[in-house]
């Protein structure tokens, strides 16, 4: 009994909350909706990204999200991907734990691994042939903060070396040497040490804001490389919250050349009269092509002379410049 009056008031009760309108019978925080982050670039040609994504596989699911909501980047690159020996098409830290460093190439992309540029360091080189346009190179590279940097380097200058200097290139990833202004000795010599072998190659750094922020510090480490700064239309960083690195990013010009204008030849209507025409028309002499009807090629010839010979001064024949247009 006293069980159910205890749930006839509570019934009491709910129906005057109800009758108040004010009072939210389910309270507590408003749902939120969390719109998923995009990977969007303004101009439309071939992009090219790096992130230190620590872990690939257990960020792979907010990956997908991220590129699958996008128009997405056509080459993807990582630095400590931390892949296990189930992943095969990976380039791992020599004999140490963690690390790694991965590529995607979007499909359709046709692409070759350049084995011949990998060495000691922890990197992976491909090399893009695009259709119409010089061969690209893009490297990824990552350096564990207690690497030294001369050994890095040498290797670094060696993998350069064996790269056609007429190729294209865009060499990115973790360098983990500071390229903002640091007043710390050793930073600024490890940004003079890689400035003068990427000079070497007339290789200019794209990225110009910290790439990792942390509560007592801010580094530029996330760099991009390349020796087309002239085809790149956009760059810079985006940071998506997978990891505490942003990701950075290029988009050049690739794949399309410069097709020469093509000339067209057409009439010009822009002072034609009707009568004045038909006038010159009545006094044309045709009877003179007419004169050997044996010869049909010949009056047929003669013919044509007298009317284009009229015809040139009334709707003259013009040439223009056409943009031309790329074959498929």
């Amino acid at each position: 009994m006293k069980l159910l009056q205890l749930t006839e008031l509570t019934l009491l009760a709910s129906t005057f909350i109800l009758i108040a309108g004010d009072i939210n019978p389910h309270p507590g925080p408003a749902p939120t909706i969390i719109e998923t982050p995009k990977l969007h670039f303004k101009a439309r040609r071939l992009s090219v990204v790096h992130l230190n994504i620590r872990s690939l596989l257990g960020k792979i699911d907010e990956l997908k999200s991220i590129i699958g909501n996008s128009k997405g980047a056509d080459i993807i690159t990582f630095s400590e991907t931390w892949l296990t020996d189930q992943i095969e098409d990976r380039q791992d830290r020599q004999g140490k734990i963690g690390g790694g460093v991965a590529i995607f190439v979007r499909n359709g992309l046709q692409y070759i691994e350049r084995k011949d540029l990998q060495n000691k360091n922890e990197a992976i080189w491909i090399q893009i042939n695009c259709t119409r346009c010089k061969p690209l190179v893009v490297g990824c590279l990552h350096r564990p903060p207690n690497t030294p940097i001369d050994g890095f380097l040498e290797q670094f200058n060696d993998s350069l070396s064996k790269i056609d200097s007429s190729y294209s290139e865009i060499i990115l990833g973790d360098f983990n040497i500071d390229f903002l202004n640091s007043k710390e000795k050793n930073a600024n010599s490890e940004r003079r040490k890689l400035k003068g072998i990427t000079d070497l190659y007339d290789l200019k750094q794209l990225i110009n804001s910290p790439t990792r922020i942390t509560v007592n510090s801010k580094t530029l480490i996330d760099l991009i490389f390349t020796n087309i700064k002239h085809k790149v239309v956009d760059s810079g960083s985006k940071d998506f919250g997978l990891s505490d690195h942003s990701m950075v990013y290029c988009v050049v010009k690739s794949g399309l050349i410069k097709v020469p204008p093509r000339v067209i030849e057409f009439r010009s209507f822009r002072s034609y009269n009707k009568q004045s025409f038909i006038k010159d028309l009545k006094n044309v002499p045709w009877h003179v092509a007419f004169n050997d009807t044996s010869d049909l090629d010949s009056c047929v010839s003669t013919w044509n002379k007298l009317f284009l010979d009229v015809a040139e001064e009334h709707p003259p024949t013009k040439t223009r410049k056409m943009r031309g247009r790329p074959i498929p």
